[in-house]
């Protein structure tokens, strides 16, 4: 069976976003056609989701309150979640810098997920490491292969990234 979809997942700081950045930096070099999103904080605490190779606005999805706390606002995850819908991904392929805590407050943000990851022919993202019940839906989907980058050492790391790289020409390939 062909993989058509790469999740990464670890704590925080173990290389998940390096590795994205990596990969996406070998498929504009390769002009690869993808779209999808990032996540990232602002010094105000503001977790973003910015769109990748999509024309919308970035989205404010929560302000963080304490050290392991974040009020979302549930409006804009249903937003996320309704241009995701309404994006087609059948001949692009899904990026997506992080899935985690926050999908879980919006069915209509995990709608909006599961259709881009299914439809896409290929798909790479990376997943926040938690129990949730959406990172589980993610992660027992078929021809996904999951890297945990907790039980990689540096060195390891490296030949990951050579490893995804291959999975990704082999794929474009046999397209």
């Amino acid at each position: 069976m062909l993989l058509r979809r790469i999740a990464i997942k670890g704590d925080r700081g173990t290389g998940k976003t390096t590795l994205f950045q990596s990969v996406l930096a070998f498929m504009e070099n390769i002009s690869l056609t993808y779209q999808g999103f990032q996540t990232f904080f602002t010094d105000e605490c503001e977790l973003i989701l910015q769109w990748i190779n999509l024309a919308y606005q970035p989205v404010v999805m929560a302000q963080k309150t304490g050290k392991q706390s974040m009020k979302p606002f549930f409006h804009r995850l249903d937003e996320i979640g309704e241009i995701l819908q309404q994006t087609s991904m059948i001949s692009k392929i899904f990026v997506a810098d992080e899935i985690g805590f926050l999908e879980q407050f919006s069915i209509s943000m995990q709608r909006g997920i599961i259709k881009a990851i299914t439809d896409a022919p290929f798909c790479i993202m990376t997943l926040k490491k938690g129990d949730y019940r959406f990172l589980k839906q993610i992660t027992a989907m078929d021809d996904l292969i999951l890297y945990d980058l907790d039980e990689y050492n540096q060195r390891q790391k490296e030949d990951l990234l050579q490893s995804v790289l291959g999975i990704i020409q082999t794929h474009m390939k046999k397209k």
